[in-house]
């Protein structure tokens, strides 16, 4: 069986920026075809969003089942991830990452894919550049912790803020929990040039390709990656 997987940090308040900011978005998830789809930098209600629902607009516009997971709470406005799927979202659940600052936590949903079912995580590491890589440690520690702890096949998307050689991600390469679907050199956030952005999967996957859609209104591109198992 293939799957797509997604991860998209879709700067939702890009809305104040653009009109179409979100039909924008979906227009980019659509292309791509995805089984499941990590997102990140999602506001609803809050001026951030003119007072929309992304998470509900991206639903409705792509089609696909969603699960939200809140790292900000303020009144009736709400920030953090989502996952998106064509599947059956049986359960999700979220976890508070440590660290000072914006709150980050991870989001765990169970998915039913045809006859498969899988763990999708999402999460957003803390920013700041190496101001915040002691804070990213610990929040790579506690993410790597809650996806070790899967007794099914899992997928972690998100933006993690920091490079595929930091000591942020060799919390998950040295334990080899996982493997990563990207390859060399490549570019997900624009403004820095740098890798930002990934898709972890445990080893009973099989990479069959990952790439970058080098497009979009986010000042994110997505990373894509079709899996086998």
């Amino acid at each position: 069986m293939t799957v797509r997987v997604m991860t998209y940090n879709i700067k939702g308040h890009g809305t104040l920026l653009r009109g179409g900011h979100i039909e924008g978005i979906a227009a980019v998830i659509a292309e791509a075809k995805p089984d499941i789809v990590g997102v990140q930098e999602v506001h609803r209600k809050g001026w951030k969003a003119r007072f929309h629902d992304q998470a509900a607009d991206l639903e409705r516009l792509t089609g696909m089942s969603l699960a939200f997971g809140p790292a900000m709470v303020k009144g009736d406005s709400e920030y953090g991830n989502a996952i998106l799927t064509r599947g059956r979202i049986a359960e999700a659940h979220i976890a508070p990452l440590p660290g000072s600052g914006e709150p980050r936590t991870v989001l765990a949903a169970t998915v039913q894919l045809d006859s498969l079912e899988v763990v999708a995580y999402v999460t957003h590491l803390a920013a700041w550049g190496r101001f915040g890589t002691r804070t990213r440690l610990a929040q790579a520690k506690a993410v790597a912790d809650v996806a070790a702890s899967s007794t099914k096949p899992f997928i972690l998307t998100g933006d993690f803020n920091t490079s595929p050689t930091s000591d942020e991600l060799k919390v998950f390469h040295e334990g080899e929990l996982v493997m990563s679907c990207f390859v060399d050199a490549i570019v997900t956030h624009r403004a820095t040039r740098q890798c930002l952005d990934y898709i972890f999967v445990d080893p009973s996957w099989k990479i069959v390709e990952a790439k970058v859609m080098r497009h979009g209104p986010s000042d994110h591109w997505p990373l894509v990656a079709d899996l086998e198992r």
